[in-house]
């Protein structure tokens, strides 16, 4: 995993595991939930690694909001719903292309900045739909 550290799942609690589960089924769908949640920890892997320290719930949380509507995060406008939708669309293809789809300077900010750009619908300024590192465009 580039520039992060794998996030040990074994220590999540059974019940934190069911209610990112039944959220990621409500926004993404039975299909696209397993592949939201594994490119999730990939980010907060990912995200820790950058930090330079070990990776904590709110790094998940944090790979949670970018991926899908997350309950402690913003209301999005339609048009940021949209181009996550596409995201998750690449993502459930292959959840490893999430590392070349979010910057770093994406997975740096605070979550304030984060939802900051959520709220006013600047996907373009959280992932791109252009894998860096080969691949497809969604264009």
């Amino acid at each position: 995993m580039p520039n992060g550290f794998v996030v040990d799942e074994s220590n999540m609690p059974e019940k934190a595991r069911q209610f990112i589960f039944e959220v990621l089924r409500h926004e993404a769908g039975d299909d696209a939930a397993g592949s939201a949640f594994n490119a999730a920890m990939r980010l907060a892997g990912r995200r820790a690694g950058l930090l330079e320290r070990r990776a904590y719930g709110s790094d998940v949380e944090f790979g949670l909001s970018i991926v899908c509507w997350w309950p402690t995060g913003p209301s999005k406008p339609e048009s940021y719903v949209t181009h996550a939708h596409l995201l998750r669309e690449y993502i459930l293809k292959d959840p490893a292309v999430v590392d070349s789809l979010i910057p770093d300077a994406t997975l740096i900010m605070s979550r304030a900045a984060l939802y900051e750009l959520q709220e006013t619908g600047r996907w373009e300024d959280v992932f791109s739909l252009t894998p860096t590192e080969g691949g497809e465009s969604m264009y």
